[in-house]
C-alpha cells in the first residue's frame, strides 16, 4: 500500500508518498521525484537516487533562520542507501509550507565510512533537490503550443540573431538522426533567467529557445562559470535545456497569448553558500520537466554532514483576469523578500549619486588628472547645489600591477592616493576606489612572492579567470587560504582606515568561485569560497562603507555589500562591438552577455529590478550622456536608471559634457524612493514598458517608461493601455513637457518612436473638483519635488476665487523650472493665475529680503485649465509657492 502524509495551507496542499512529493493548487500540480546525489571517487563517477520507498515519514515544526518555526514532512532514510561505487549515505528532505512564500525545502546527507573512500576522495558534485513536472489542467478541446519542427529558432528576430553552439548542434542531430520531438513553443511557456554574476545575461526566453552565451567562450567563459547541470541529468535531455542561476520564474500561457494566465512557479534558492543552485526547464511541453539543483563541489569525509542551502516553490496560480504579467511580477517581489528576512537584511543604504573616471579616460588616470576633474565637478554645480552629487569615484588605471593594490603607480600617483582620498573629502563628496582583491595578473609581485595564494586548477597550472580591459588574463586568489583572506583584510583596512576611501567598488569577484579548481580547503564550496571573500573585505571595511560588487555571483554577496553591479558594462554604443572589419561586426553585436553595449545593460537591468532595495542597491553601470550618444537615446537609458531606482553615477568628460545633457541627470536627482514595481516581462525581449507606482503629498499616480527597443533602425507605433476613469485621465511627457487629457476607453496612441527612443509618462486621473499637479521639468518623478499641497476657496465672489499653496523641496537648487498645474476653473475669460513665492525662509535665502513676495505672470495656458508656470529660484532647503486665480 502507497503510504502518504498531508500538510495544507489555504488552497496549497502538499503531500509526500512513497515515489515523491506533490503540491497543489487549484488547476495546477507539482509532481516531484526524490532527490538525487551526483559525484565521483578519483576517475570514476557515482550517482544516487535517495529512496521514499526506504524512507520513514512525519510531521513536526521546523526551525528556519529568520523566517520563524514552520510546519512541515520530513523524509529520513532509515537505513544507509547505497551507490553504484557502494557509498553508503544517510539522508533526509524537508518540505516546510510558508503562508506567503509557498514551499521551502533542504535536504542533509551524510556519508558513512567505506572502503572505497580509503584510496580516493569522495566528492559531491551535485544535489539534484527537487526533479519535477508541473501539470495545469486543460479546457476542453485547448491544445499546447508546441513546435513540431524546430526546438532551437527564437520567436523573434533578437533571439534568431544569436544562435548558440548549442543551437547549431542540436541542428546537426535533427539533420542525421531525424527531427526531435515535440518542444515548448514561445507562446506555451517562457522562462526568466538569471545569470550567474553581474555580467550573464537575464532576462525572459520564450519556449524552447538555446540560452544566450557569450561569442568569445575562449576569452569570456569565466565570467559564466555558474550553476551547471550534472553530467548524467544533461545527457538525458541535451535539447533546450535552459538554466537560471539562483532562481528562475517559469510561466504558462493561455492558448490565445503570451499572457502567464496559465499560472506557473517561481523556484530558487533563499542564499547560495553550500553551492550555486538554481531552476533548470526542459524542452517537454505537456508536462513541463524542471529541476530544482544545486552544483555544490566539495569533498566529503566520513561522518560529515552536507546540508543544502534552502530552497523555495512558489506556484502562480491561473487566471483569467488579464492580470498574469502582474502575478508574476508580485511573486518575484515576495520571493526577494523571503529572500533578504532569511539573510537579515532589513534595510539598505542610500543609493550613492556621483562621477566615475572609467568611461572617459579608462585606465589612463594620474593625480593630475584626478584632482582638475575634480574641481571640474565642484564648478559645474556641486559647488552651488545645482548638482548635489555625492561620491567622486576613481577607477582601474591607479595600480602598479593587478593584484599589488598597496602600490600605487609611481608614476601616475607619486604621492599615493591618500592626498587624493583627502582633496575629496575637503570638497565634501565621498572618495571612491575601484580594486579587483580576489585577481592578480602573473607578473604582479604577488604571484611571484606567493606562488602558492595561486587559485590553480587540477593540473596545478595557476587558473585563468577571463581576459579583460586592459587586455590582460586573470588569475586568482585562492580565498579558502587563511594566509590569502589575511593579506586581503591588510589591503581593505589600509584603503579604508589609512587612505580613507569609504567607497570601495570590488570587481571581478568570480575569480573566487572558479569552478575545477583546486582550493586550500576542499571541503569549503566555491560559492563559500566567494563568501569568505565578501565577508572578509566587510569585516574590513567596517559597516560604514559602502561597498559594491561587480562581476559578482549573486548569492554570496547577499547580506556582505551594499550594492551589486546587475549588468555587463554599458557603453555609447547599442550593440557590441569587436574590431571593424567585415564578418566581425555581426559576430560580436550577436552577444547578449558580457561584451560592453547597452542593450546587454538595459536587458539584465529591467529583469533584475526587484532585488533593488531589498537585497542592495543595484547598480545599473554608468550613465554615459556625451554627444555621442543620441539624445533620445540618452533620455532612455536615463529612463532605464531613473526606474531602477538604484546608483546614479555618470562618466563623461567633465569638460566636454554641455549643459543639455547635464540636465538629463540633474532630473534624476535624487533618485526614486524605489523601482519600478510592474516590468512588462512576456511583451518583447526586453521589456518595452515599466511602471513605477506613487503615493505621496499629491495623492497616487503612476509613472510609465514605454520604449521602443529594437537592434534595427525602423520606428514604432506605441500606445499605452490604461483602465476606464470617470473623468479621464492626465498625461504628461517628462521629456517633452508635453500634456494631454485622455478620456476614451482606447489605449492612449503615443504615435511612432524612432529606434531605442522611449515616453516618460506620469498618469494620473482627473479631478475636476481640485486643483492637481500634473507635471514639471524638475524630476522625472513628476511629484516627488513637492512635499504638501493644499487648495482653499475663498468667500462667494471675491478675487481670486481660489488659492493653492504648495511646498517644492527638489534636493537641489532650482534656477530655471517649470510646472504644469490643472486649475479648475482657470479657462473663464480674462483669468490669469498668478504663482507667488512666499517670503518664508526659503525665499529670505534666494532673495535676501524676508518681506518681499516674487510674482510670476508668464504663465501659459496649454490645455482646458491646464497651466504651465515658471517657478522663482527655489533653494536647497525649498520654497513655498501660492497660486491665485
Amino acid at each position: 500500500m502507497d503510504r502518504s502524509e498531508e500538510l495544507t495551507n489555504g488552497e496549497l496542499r502538499l503531500r509526500m508518498h512513497d515515489e515523491g512529493w506533490q503540491l497543489l493548487l487549484p488547476g495546477l500540480c507539482i509532481e516531484a521525484l526524490p532527490p538525487k546525489l551526483h559525484g565521483s571517487v578519483g576517475p570514476t563517477r557515482w550517482n544516487l537516487e535517495l529512496p521514499f520507498s526506504r524512507a520513514a515519514f512525519k510531521q513536526q515544526q521546523v526551525q528556519i533562520q529568520n523566517i520563524g518555526e514552520l510546519p512541515c514532512l520530513v523524509a529520513q532514510s532509515r537505513e544507509p542507501c547505497k551507490s553504484n561505487l557502494a557509498l553508503h549515505f544517510t539522508w533526509s528532505l524537508t518540505l516546510a509550507l510558508h503562508e506567503k512564500a509557498g514551499l521551502l525545502l533542504a535536504a542533509s546527507v551524510e556519508l558513512e565510512d567505506s572502503p572505497d573512500m580509503h584510496d580516493h576522495q569522495v566528492v559531491l558534485e551535485h544535489l539534484c533537490l527537487a526533479p519535477f513536472k508541473i501539470c495545469q489542467e486543460k479546457a476542453p478541446g485547448e491544445e499546447p503550443d508546441v513546435d513540431l519542427s524546430r526546438r532551437t529558432a527564437a520567436s523573434n528576430p533578437s533571439c534568431s540573431s544569436c544562435t548558440s553552439w548549442s543551437n547549431w548542434r542540436r541542428l546537426l542531430h535533427r539533420v542525421f538522426r531525424g527531427a526531435p520531438a515535440p518542444c515548448r513553443g514561445p507562446r506555451h511557456s517562457s522562462l526568466l533567467v538569471n545569470g550567474w554574476q553581474s555580467f550573464g545575461f537575464s532576462g525572459m526566453l520564450h519556449g524552447a529557445v538555446g540560452q544566450p552565451r557569450t561569442v568569445t567562450p575562449y576569452f569570456s567563459g569565466a565570467f559564466h562559470a555558474g550553476a551547471s547541470l550534472p553530467v548524467e541529468a544533461e545527457a538525458e535531455h541535451q535539447d533546450g535545456v535552459l538554466v537560471s542561476d539562483m532562481f528562475g520564474l517559469f510561466l504558462l500561457h493561455s492558448a490565445c497569448d503570451r499572457d502567464a494566465e496559465g499560472g506557473g512557479l517561481l523556484g530558487g534558492f533563499l542564499r547560495q553558500v553550500a553551492g550555486f543552485g538554481g531552476l533548470a526547464a526542459y524542452a517537454d511541453p505537456d508536462p513541463c520537466r524542471l529541476l530544482l539543483f544545486a552544483d555544490v563541489g566539495v569533498h566529503l569525509t566520513a561522518g560529515a554532514r552536507f546540508t543544502s542551502d534552502w530552497a523555495l516553490l512558489q506556484l502562480l496560480p491561473k487566471t483569467t483576469e488579464g492580470n498574469g504579467v502582474v502575478l508574476a511580477n508580485k511573486c518575484l517581489h515576495q520571493y526577494f523578500a523571503c529572500v533578504a528576512k532569511h539573510n537579515g537584511i532589513i534595510s539598505c543604504k542610500a543609493q550613492p549619486t556621483g562621477w566615475c573616471s572609467w568611461y572617459c579616460h579608462g585606465p589612463k588616470v594620474d593625480e593630475k588628472l584626478m584632482l582638475s576633474s575634480l574641481r571640474e565637478l565642484m564648478a559645474m554645480g556641486n559647488s552651488s547645489g545645482e548638482l548635489p552629487l555625492k561620491l567622486f569615484q576613481l577607477d582601474d588605471g591607479w595600480q602598479s600591477a593587478w593584484g599589488d593594490w598597496l602600490t600605487p603607480n609611481p608614476a601616475r600617483f607619486p604621492q599615493g592616493l591618500k592626498p587624493l582620498a583627502k582633496s575629496v573629502c575637503e570638497a565634501g563628496l565621498t572618495p571612491g576606489l575601484w580594486l579587483a582583491p580576489a585577481a592578480l595578473v602573473a607578473d604582479s609581485a604577488l604571484a611571484k612572492e606567493h606562488p602558492g595564494w595561486l587559485l590553480r586548477d587540477t593540473f596545478g597550472r595557476p587558473m585563468k579567470c577571463g581576459f579583460t580591459a586592459p587586455g590582460l588574463w586573470m588569475l586568482a586568489l585562492d580565498t579558502t587560504h587563511p594566509e590569502v583572506l589575511e593579506h586581503i583584510h591588510n589591503v581593505i583596512c589600509t584603503m579604508v582606515h589609512n587612505w580613507g576611501f569609504s567607497y570601495l567598488k570590488c570587481d571581478f569577484l568570480h575569480c573566487a568561485a572558479m569552478p575545477g579548481a583546486k582550493r586550500h580547503d576542499p571541503s569549503i564550496s566555491r560559492a563559500a569560497a566567494l563568501g569568505k571573500l565578501v565577508e572578509t573585505i566587510r569585516k574590513a571595511a567596517g559597516p560604514d562603507t559602502f561597498i559594491l560588487a561587480c562581476g559578482a555571483p549573486l548569492g554570496p554577496c547577499i547580506g556582505h555589500v551594499d550594492a551589486v553591479r546587475v549588468s555587463a558594462d554599458t557603453a555609447e554604443h547599442w550593440l557590441p562591438k569587436g574590431p571593424d572589419m567585415p564578418g566581425f561586426r555581426w559576430f560580436f553585436a550577436r552577444d547578449r552577455t558580457n561584451l560592453p553595449a547597452a542593450r546587454n545593460m538595459v536587458c539584465s537591468t529591467l529583469a533584475r529590478l526587484p532585488m533593488q532595495g531589498t537585497l542592495w542597491v543595484n547598480d545599473p553601470d554608468c550613465l554615459i550622456l556625451r554627444e555621442d550618444v543620441a539624445l533620445g537615446e540618452a533620455q532612455a537609458l536615463a529612463t532605464v536608471a531613473a526606474l531602477s531606482a538604484g546608483s546614479l553615477i555618470f562618466s563623461d568628460h567633465l569638460a566636454h559634457i554641455s549643459p543639455d545633457r547635464l540636465n538629463i541627470l540633474k532630473a534624476m536627482l535624487p533618485p526614486l524612493p524605489h523601482a519600478a514595481q510592474q516590468v512588462e516581462l512576456l511583451r518583447d525581449d526586453i521589456p518595452g514598458r515599466v511602471c513605477a507606482s506613487f503615493d505621496a503629498a499629491l495623492g497616487s499616480w503612476q509613472l510609465f517608461g514605454v520604449f521602443h527597443w529594437t537592434d534595427g533602425a525602423e520606428e514604432c507605433e506605441l500606445d499605452l493601455p490604461l483602465p476606464p476613469a470617470p473623468q479621464g485621465w492626465h498625461i504628461f511627457e517628462f521629456w517633452s513637457s508635453s500634456y494631454r487629457r485622455h478620456q476614451a476607453t482606447d489605449p492612449v496612441l503615443l504615435g511612432k518612436l524612432l529606434p531605442r527612443h522611449c515616453c516618460l509618462l506620469a498618469v494620473r486621473q482627473v479631478n475636476m473638483g481640485r486643483a492637481q499637479f500634473v507635471g514639471s521639468d524638475i524630476h522625472v518623478s513628476c511629484g516627488l519635488e513637492v512635499t504638501s499641497w493644499q487648495q482653499q476657496a475663498m468667500a462667494e465672489g471675491s478675487t481670486p476665487a481660489y488659492t493653492l499653496e504648495f511646498f517644492v523641496k527638489a534636493g537641489r537648487v532650482l534656477t530655471q523650472s517649470w510646472v504644469w498645474l490643472f486649475l479648475p476653473g482657470s479657462s473663464q475669460k480674462g483669468c490669469q493665475p498668478k504663482l507667488i513665492g512666499s517670503g518664508s525662509t526659503p525665499m529670505q535665502e534666494a532673495t535676501n529680503n524676508p518681506s518681499e513676495d516674487v510674482t510670476c505672470n508668464q504663465g501659459q495656458q496649454v490645455s482646458d485649465e491646464v497651466w504651465k508656470l515658471p517657478l522663482p529660484r527655489v533653494p536647497l532647503t525649498g520654497r513655498m509657492l501660492r497660486v491665485d486665480w
